[in-house]
């Protein structure tokens, strides 16, 4: 009895629950029921932790259970469930508006005491809080973000699920009509991730490829705002003068996607303007036989 006393009225470590992930990944799907887990870990040493989770969209998740409690130095595994939902996300893959709270404390009586609005301030009467954003990804996403030409989105969308990366390649070409578009699927999916050796090694004869709405792949990789990967593309010779089927230049894009404006130009601008004077330099010098300085 002494010692269940001692033991409660020990100081409370500062964090009392560790959560596995630090984002609900969710791989979505219109219209069907989408589940994620979250596993929590207990790193309290005598006690069991209560915890209860809380969550800002409560008419689109479901959380089971909500609230329980985590024996000394275990785990546990809740079950989140997307309602569901007739259209993709309004932002994805991270989402802005949909956030998770998870809070936790010593005694379950105490967790009754926060409310929603507090935001998990947590810190006060022995009450800790995780804070987790909303990850929304899965083939269909990955799908949507490469048919619109988002290469952010595919990009973030592969780095948290590289095994998604083939089912890109396979969908991209089954759905090319012509050999170009059946290149250009390979160098978007290394665009989108950065992957600069893998765009060397995909070499210059593929540059000219281009999809269904007529981007080339430095069209994507200035959507994606990926400055090394224009230098690498400009360096193997891209056109940087290319137009799409709305008639706009990589640069254009760029500029549309808030990389480059009128009066504050950025690196990615440099770049498509000054590396392309680089990469001609040569020639123009064996025109007019000028040796280089």
């Amino acid at each position: 009895m002494a010692a269940a006393e001692a033991a409660s009225s020990a100081p409370a470590p500062e964090h009392l629950l560790e959560v596995e992930d630090d984002e609900v990944m969710i791989d979505f799907k219109p219209n069907a029921k989408c589940r994620a887990d979250l596993r929590l870990r207990s790193l309290h040493p005598s006690l069991p932790v209560a915890f209860k989770v809380q969550t800002s969209s409560p008419l689109k998740f479901l959380v089971s259970p909500p609230r329980g409690a985590v024996p000394p130095l275990s785990s546990a595994s809740l079950r989140v469930v997307l309602r569901p939902q007739p259209h993709a996300p309004p932002s994805f893959p991270r989402s802005r508006a949909d956030r998770f709270l998870v809070l936790s404390s010593l005694s379950a009586a105490r967790l009754d005491s926060v409310g929603s609005s507090n935001d998990g301030g947590g810190g006060g009467g022995g009450v800790r809080a995780v804070r987790l954003r909303v990850f929304f990804g899965g083939p269909y996403l990955l799908r949507l973000a490469a048919d619109a030409g988002d290469a952010a989105a595919v990009r973030l969308i592969l780095r948290r699920q590289p095994h998604l990366l083939p089912f890109l390649e396979h969908q991209q070409a089954a759905a090319a009509p012509d050999a170009g578009e059946q290149q250009w699927a390979p160098l978007h999916a290394a665009a989108a991730r950065g992957d600069c050796g893998e765009l060397r090694r995909l070499g210059p004869e593929a540059l000219a490829a281009r999809d269904r709405e007529g981007r080339t792949v430095l069209h994507a990789v200035a959507a994606a705002g990926e400055a090394e990967a224009v230098a690498v593309l400009v360096d193997m010779g891209a056109d940087t003068s290319a137009v799409d089927a709305r008639g706009r230049t990589p640069l254009d894009v760029a500029r549309d996607k808030g990389y480059v404006s009128a009066l504050d130009p950025l690196p990615i601008y440099l770049l498509l303007v000054l590396l392309t004077v680089l990469y001609q330099l040569p020639t123009l010098a064996h025109r007019i036989r000028m040796p280089l300085l």
